[in-house]
């Protein structure tokens, strides 16, 4: 599966292999940041390995 956000600010593309609804392996580049922080984050992909997507909802992400 592969996503795209771009906001006025932000713009990273992800890349999400899965195994049914599991999570067998997550990466992605911001193109876009305002700071470091944000920069960062690409590097906290690796945390989606092994997740179960059923059932997570935008709500539940905050």
């Amino acid at each position: 599966m592969i996503g795209n956000l771009s906001d006025s600010f932000h713009e990273v593309n992800v890349r999400l292999k899965l195994d049914e609804f599991t999570v067998k392996e997550a990466d992605g580049v911001l193109l876009r940041t305002p700071d470091i922080i944000c920069r960062d984050a690409a590097s906290l992909l690796v945390n989606l390995h092994s997740l179960d997507i059923r059932g997570i909802s935008k709500m539940s992400a905050r």
